[in-house]
């Protein structure tokens, strides 16, 4: 017989342990009902292969965003064990530091073995309840929860007049991965104008290439990948105050407005251009073939670049059809332009099927993909599921006979 639960954490990711630390902190007695299934079978497997392959030493978020339910926890986490500050403002945090202070998390409330090393490869109605086909068995939930980030890769169509190229020629950064890597004497033209690509002409530089950083417009100095007023009222106001989806999803892209570059890692960047290992160009690139083992770029002002490697840094886009396993009940998800269009409890069709992450975009704004949008999810996801409105509960003050309300059971 198939295990039953209440709820399936499809992910274990940021997002995925933001949904069950949030689950738990309204119904601590949920932990035997939920489920977080993913293939790697361990917290955040993915989210540090990706840090690591970059060699991404600090994050873009402030500390206050992270995916347990308090805000201050990382920083109280940080300076209570000593931990070195990254010197950015906002208190940007280390990578090292984040990933201790999530291992802290997985410890504190013991979830070490909490992750089932599962594939998910079919979701479909069953009798009231989503049969979840896996690897080697099957299981029932009354919930799933999605975390992942199904996309497809944006790849310029020029890329395909090299094709079939060696597959290090032309690598996606998805893809790339620095580690080990020996670069000296070779030129890498990174393609993109936003931080992975900056990630990639430092990480490139550093290991001995000369590097073209070529993109479309000029790099765009900001902070964050969307400004902070997309955190709050200032800017969410209008967009939850708009009801078409297509209104939404425009505001949504214009708020991120393509690729940004925080002034920090310009700043990093610049004395490897003084040193004359990095060049910029804007520039449209037209064509492309392969000569002498490499390639050549051609712009559309005639000129050409001229590389060893490309590397493309340019971007992903949200695509609920990418995820397979939703193949039988996508016909009763409303999308657009691969965003599904969620309701205000992040649940996906006439199914109970609830997104976090880019996918939840037309509901929480621009910034659903990242740390803040984690902890958003999750709070929406918990009131969904328990009843519980943790928002409300973070502003109450305790009684002054210390009485505690009843915390309702997962529905």
């Amino acid at each position: 017989m198939s295990p039953t639960v209440d709820i399936a954490i499809v992910g274990a990711g940021p997002h995925g342990l933001a949904v069950l630390l949030h689950l738990l902190a309204a119904d601590p007695s949920c932990r035997e009902r939920v489920a977080v299934l993913d293939p790697s079978g361990a917290w955040m497997a993915r989210w540090h292969d990706a840090f690591a392959r970059l060699d991404i030493a600090t994050l873009r978020s402030p500390a206050v965003h992270h995916p347990g339910p308090d805000p201050d926890g990382l920083l109280h986490f940080t300076r209570a064990e000593g931990h070195a500050p990254s010197g950015l403002p906002y208190e940007i945090p280390t990578r090292s530091t984040f990933a201790a202070y999530c291992s802290h998390l997985v410890s504190h409330h013991a979830l070490e073995h909490a992750v089932v090393p599962a594939q998910v490869r079919l979701i479909r109605p069953e009798h009231g309840r989503l049969h979840l086909t896996l690897d080697d068995e099957t299981m029932l939930a009354r919930r799933v929860v999605l975390t992942g980030n199904p996309h497809r890769r944006v790849i310029p169509s020029w890329v395909y007049d090299l094709l079939p190229v060696a597959p290090h020629v032309v690598e996606h950064a998805d893809d790339v991965d620095l580690r080990g890597l020996d670069l000296s004497g070779e030129t890498v033209a990174v393609i993109g104008g936003g931080l992975s690509a900056a990630h990639l002409a430092l990480g490139a530089s550093a290991r001995g290439a000369r590097v073209r950083w070529i993109s479309r417009r000029p790099v765009v100095a900001r902070m964050f990948d969307v400004e902070p007023g997309w955190l709050g009222p200032k800017h969410l106001t209008r967009f939850e105050a708009t009801h078409d989806p297509t209104a939404r999803l425009e505001l949504a892209r214009r708020a991120r407005d393509g690729g940004s570059v925080p002034p920090w890692m310009l700043d990093a960047l610049e004395p490897v251009a003084r040193a004359g290992r990095l060049e910029r160009a804007v520039a449209e690139i037209v064509t492309a073939r392969c000569e002498n083992e490499g390639v050549v770029l051609t712009h559309a002002d005639g000129h050409s670049t001229r590389a060893d490697r490309v590397w493309l840094a340019t971007g992903t886009t949200p695509a609920i059809d990418a995820c397979h396993a939703l193949r039988p009940v996508l016909d009763d998800v409303v999308s657009l332009d691969g965003f599904p269009v969620p309701d205000a409890d992040l649940r996906i069709g006439p199914y109970p099927i609830h997104v976090a992450g880019r996918l939840a975009a037309l509901a929480l704004g621009p910034a659903a993909g990242n740390l803040w949008g984690a902890r958003r999810a999750a709070v929406a996801i918990t009131r969904a599921c328990t009843g519980v409105d943790l928002d409300v509960l973070e502003s109450m003050v305790p009684s002054s006979d210390g009485a505690t309300r009843a915390i309702p059971t997962l529905s």
